[in-house]
């Protein structure tokens, strides 16, 4: 009996109603605030398409291909999974044996595979080696920091997907970090600013993090991360740029009252988000350009 088994990669390749475009923002509003100074020269264009590969082609992609999949849902038959496909025997095998359990094992896996995994599992596993092979080769080529900023990224991306349990979603602070946090800091570390302007730097990357963790949460915590951003700027004297940020919140913290009443928590989280991203793509530029 044929099974036929529709993959939806829609949400794996979207731009996720504008969050798929914040690493890219990220990492380039954080070179061009700390490093570049003649954005037409040639090694110029090259840090910010190097940055922009690594940050948007390989950890952005990863991230999408990770964490917005249900791997738990996918799972769960493995469990109870007992039939076996066929499978070439070890030499020298014996029955009772560890080899024999192993290879047990191993047909199971095989039988499992060929009818459930490879149908939602394939596309995001392929996804993930290629852009980690990808992410890794750049930060090669981009030099030490970028390659120690790359291991933490894969190592956030796997912590966010198995304290969630692997069920396709992750909290606001998570995703702030891998795809605002971690590109500024990237894009600070290519500028070759990231020890002469430790302080600021810091300063700036914790702001992001707070802003878009708090900000994106569809609840009254959506007003600390604006507030939070307009009083740095207040303390760096700039306080036309508070007054924007706070403007630019406004609507969001105008639709949390609203959300819940006809719609469920999950799909009102949903939508509070897509509506707040392309804010705060906006938020990250404004970061940019007053420092």
């Amino acid at each position: 009996m044929e099974k036929t088994v529709e993959v939806s990669t829609t949400r794996l390749w979207a731009w996720d109603g504008g969050w798929g475009l914040m690493p890219a923002v990220a990492v380039l509003g954080s070179i061009w605030t700390f490093g570049v100074e003649s954005p037409a020269s040639e090694s110029s264009q090259l840090l910010l398409a190097m940055g922009l590969a690594l940050a948007w082609g390989g950890w952005g992609t990863m991230w999408r291909a990770l964490v917005t999949t249900d791997w738990a849902t996918s799972l769960h038959g493995w469990r109870t999974w007992d039939h076996e496909a066929m499978l070439p025997h070890f030499p020298y095998l014996q029955p009772g044996t560890p080899g024999a359990a192993l290879h047990r094992v191993l047909r199971q896996g095989r039988a499992w595979w060929q009818s459930q995994g490879q149908y939602t599992l394939a596309l995001p596993l392929q996804a993930t080696f290629l852009t980690a092979l990808l992410s890794i080769l750049v930060s090669m080529v981009l030099g030490r920091t970028a390659l120690l900023l790359t291991f933490l990224f894969l190592a956030w991306t796997q912590f966010a997907v198995l304290w969630n349990g692997g069920n396709g979603r992750v909290g606001p602070l998570w995703e702030a970090v891998a795809l605002m946090g971690l590109p500024w800091l990237l894009g600070v570390s290519l500028a070759g600013t990231l020890q002469l302007e430790f302080p600021l730097s810091v300063l700036s990357v914790l702001t992001l993090i707070l802003l878009g963790g708090s900000y994106a949460h569809p609840s009254w915590w959506a007003l600390i991360g604006p507030l939070v951003a307009a009083g740095f700027f207040v303390w760096r004297e700039q306080s036309l740029a508070a007054g924007a940020m706070l403007l630019l919140a406004l609507p969001g913290w105008r639709m949390i009252p609203h959300l819940g009443i006809s719609i469920s928590l999950e799909q009102g989280s949903d939508i509070y988000r897509r509506v707040v991203a392309p804010w705060l793509l906006v938020m990250v530029l404004i970061i940019a350009m007053v420092l």
